[in-house]
């Protein structure tokens, strides 16, 4: 069945309702390489300090993509981009409320389209927003399709970044360890092209990928290790080619004050690139 544009601008995706536990932050500030090293952000006796990016493993509405009536391949998407707005702290164990809806489509070249999803999580009991994030999804061999953008779904800018058009201000290493995505599915997503070599094979790749999201994980918290204190209020990424367990990250960044940007290579190899941020240096409340 073909791709269904109109039925795919009115579909309406579950909210999530959840409580961030504990457990679930300490797992999650693990599987994007924090340790002993960081250990207000592993260690609730320290003075515990949430992952900025910890709102984008919130809110998971699953695998909605299956409906026939969409059109849409059954293997899911790629993670292709991904922008993150912090608006306020995400509390542990109050009630949250996260609501999806698809807000964007842009045709992309050989017959692929980019999909792209916001949520925003807020405190059920306030009504309070926490966090809006969209994702740019790819999905392979679905007829282009029109351009199209939700009217009323528009958000304030991301910052400018930082030029890069000199020798990057910092230049990290950083190693993916060979469990990484064993352990990053346990924050929700369980796709098995993360884990099963024969999953990963059929959506032609030589053995399991790395998460984007935890890619970016791992860089943000490589890049925390540098500026200390320093979160991003609003960041946005494109994640340009896979990254495996066991890759060594290449990581580039430029700061011009509180504007941040920042890219990684595996090899030579850019895997993650046009990411830019705008960092706050005051601890979170």
């Amino acid at each position: 069945m073909p791709l269904d544009l109109q039925a795919l601008h009115a579909i309406a995706l579950p909210d999530r309702a959840e409580r961030l536990e504990l457990r679930a932050a300490l797992l999650y500030a693990l599987s994007i390489g924090h340790g002993a090293a960081d250990l207000a952000a592993v260690y609730e006796g320290a003075g515990l300090r949430l992952a900025p990016t910890l709102p984008l493993v919130l809110g998971d509405p699953g695998p909605w993509w299956d409906k026939a009536a969409l059109g849409l391949p059954p293997g899911g998407p790629l993670h292709g981009e991904q922008a993150l707005w912090l608006h306020a702290p995400v509390p542990l164990d109050m009630p949250l409320l996260s609501s999806n809806r698809v807000v964007g489509w842009r045709p992309l070249r050989g017959g692929h389209g980019l999909m792209t999803v916001e949520r925003q999580t807020r405190r059920a009991d306030t009504g309070a927003l926490l966090a809006t994030s969209r994702a740019g999804l790819i999905w392979r061999d679905v007829g282009q399709g029109e351009a199209w953008a939700c009217p009323d779904c528009v958000l304030p800018p991301l910052p400018e970044s930082a030029p890069s058009d000199r020798a990057p201000d910092v230049a990290v290493a950083c190693a993916i360890p060979a469990e990484a995505a064993l352990l990053y599915r346990l924050n929700g997503d369980m796709n098995p092209l993360h884990v099963d070599p024969a999953a990963a094979r059929a959506a032609g790749f030589d053995r399991p990928i790395l998460h984007g999201l935890a890619t970016l994980g791992h860089v943000m918290t490589a890049l925390g290790r540098v500026w200390g204190d320093a979160v991003p209020g609003a960041l946005a990424v494109r994640f340009a080619a896979p990254v495996y367990p066991g890759d060594r990250l290449a990581i580039s960044a430029w700061r011009d004050g509180a504007a941040l940007r920042f890219s990684a290579d595996v090899a030579g190899r850019a895997v993650l690139s046009q990411g830019r941020a705008h960092l706050s240096f005051s601890p979170a409340p």
